[in-house]
């Protein structure tokens, strides 16, 4: 077991143009963190979901979120 125990986020893709942007969110909260940031209610390993980000209704940005149980991360 980790004496680590914080939620974190790192970005995945490296520096320069780019059409995507890969970003790992790792840790205990990570389940949470998804409920409240996503409409997602039914988080299921390995299934890859269409995620929208709104302010209000205003379309911020289209995500896919695929959620990786450990340890099969």
């Amino acid at each position: 077991m980790s004496k680590y125990s914080d939620t974190i986020y790192a970005l995945s893709t490296p520096p320069g143009k780019s059409a995507i942007a890969v970003i790992r969110v790792s840790g205990k909260k990570v389940l949470k963190i998804l409920k409240q940031t996503t409409k997602i209610r039914k988080i299921i390993p390995n299934k890859t979901n269409l995620v929208f980000f709104k302010n209000r209704d205003i379309l911020i940005d289209k995500v896919l979120v695929v959620y990786f149980k450990s340890p099969n991360s």
